[in-house]
């Protein structure tokens, strides 16, 4: 990153920038050695209107307009053709504030909203995040120029607060008719991992445990769950169907957990209850 720098930097000076800062800047790093770059530090906030691709493109654009198109010629006012006319100098246009999703359904494309700007590289990374997961082709194509986190705030991005909760939701999304087939496979992988745990005959589980345990994986696998809803009527039956050889052993404690045990280890459970 600091190479990245270090040459926008030599291009903007090239380019004919007079902002001392600039000049200080490239003067310091062009003395440090490859390995003392390295352990060169900054701000993000700093680092943005350095590489800031528009200033860049307006330094160019400024540079080409300077450039003399034909040979210097001698003292003297030059000829013009008869008719010509003097080109004017034509006013910096503001760079037009459009809803970074304005290619989406959701997007209401008017003025009914207010567009905000994006300023930080914490809702860079909620940008990148949507690009990484979202499903939506308009959704992907709106954020497909964004690479790194500063790169939001560097382009000059807007959005609407409800088009960037709409395409959270839309990137976070489950296909609900994929939602009993999904259950199926935390199922079957619930129910493997307690045939592996209590395949030594010295381990018991408990219910709670179990249920924990399902819950994971039902948001590793980002099936919508209730955190307070409790699976474990629903989690006894499915053991009971799928592991037979599986006992639950009730607790003589009032309010723990039934506990899952091998039958053959049943014994060895009872004895492990308080008496």
């Amino acid at each position: 990153m600091t190479d990245e720098i270090l040459q926008h930097c030599h291009e903007r000076v090239s380019l004919g920038d007079t902002e001392s800062d600039i000049h200080r800047l490239l003067n310091y790093l062009s003395g440090l050695n490859e390995g003392e770059l390295k352990y060169v530090r900054y701000h993000s906030e700093c680092r943005k209107p350095i590489v800031n691709k528009n200033k860049i493109e307006r330094l160019r654009k400024r540079s080409r307009n300077d450039s003399p198109v034909c040979a210097p010629r001698g003292p003297g006012r030059p000829s013009s053709a008869v008719g010509s006319v003097r080109p004017k100098r034509s006013k910096t246009i503001p760079k037009e504030q459009v809803c970074l999703f304005s290619n989406c359904d959701f997007c209401p494309k008017n003025d009914s909203e207010p567009l905000h700007r994006v300023l930080t590289d914490s809702m860079g990374k909620t940008l990148l995040q949507i690009k990484q997961k979202t499903p939506d082709d308009h959704v992907r194509i709106s954020v497909a120029d964004l690479e790194e986190p500063g790169d939001a705030s560097a382009l000059e991005k807007h959005y609407h607060r409800t088009c960037l909760r709409s395409a959270q939701r839309i990137s976070t999304r489950t296909d609900h008719s994929n939602v009993p087939l999904i259950r199926s496979v935390c199922d079957a992988q619930l129910v493997l991992a307690i045939q592996n745990t209590l395949s030594d005959e010295d381990v018991t589980l408990s219910m709670a445990e179990v249920n924990d345990a399902y819950l994971s994986i039902l948001k590793r696998d980002r099936v919508d769950v209730n955190e307070s809803e409790n699976y474990r009527k629903y989690l006894k039956r499915l053991i009971s169907e799928r592991l037979p050889e599986v006992k639950f052993v009730t607790s003589l404690r009032r309010n723990e957990p039934d506990r899952l045990v091998l039958s053959t280890a049943v014994t060895m459970a009872m004895d492990y209850s308080p008496q």
